[in-house]
Parts: C-alpha cells; structure tokens; sequence
C-alpha cells in the first residue's frame, strides 16, 4: 500500500566469510523511506543453510533451537550486526514506507 508503513524481511547470509563486526548500508533511493528513529529487529533465521556445500535441506525448514533476537536501530542508514548473526543465516525486519504525493494515504496503485 502506497503511504502506508509496512515491514519488510530482508535476508543476510554470510557466504564464505564471516560478517562479525559487518555493517549494512542502506539506501532507500527515490520513493521509498525509512525512518531513522524506528526500531530495526534481527532474527536468527534457519530457513537457509549456511553455505550451499552443508548438507542440509534447502527446501524445508529447519528447527532451531538458538533462536536470536535483536533490537538494532539504522543510524546514518547504517545497520551494525551482532556478533551472534556473524556466522548464521538472519532476517533483518524493516519497517518502510512507499512514498507517492499523487494518491492518497492507503490507497493503491493498481
């Protein structure tokens, strides 16, 4: 819905390295915001094994039992990870905000 706040999953995965001490920029670009002040919450995430060479199924979902979470807040566009999401699969929950000044709040495009 254009105007209206959603939340978005966006999934990290390290692939070959780790992402200790990583840092996600994001840029919205053109019609689309993040407010800075919002809270960002990081998941683990064991949909996905880590590296395609594990022997793990891909197609279902995997129970895990060390669920992570974390609250992380976007400075400067930035996002710092946490030491726990270095080496695991993690979804990242952004809440955006699709900007159009020609409709109205809540409306739709289509």
């Amino acid at each position: 819905m254009i105007n209206e706040h959603q939340w978005v999953g966006i999934l990290v995965r390290p692939v070959k390295y780790s992402l200790k001490a990583a840092v996600l920029h994001i840029d919205t670009g053109p019609g689309l915001e993040i407010k800075e002040s919002h809270v960002i919450e990081m998941e683990s995430y064991a949909g996905v094994s880590p590296n395609k060479d594990d022997q793990l199924q891909n197609d279902s979902v995997q129970i895990n039992s060390d669920k992570n979470f974390e609250r992380l807040t976007l400075n400067d566009g930035k996002i710092e990870f946490p030491n726990w999401a270095s080496d695991n699969p993690s979804i990242l929950w952004v809440l955006v905000r699709a900007i159009s000044d020609t409709l109205s709040r809540g409306s739709s495009s289509g």
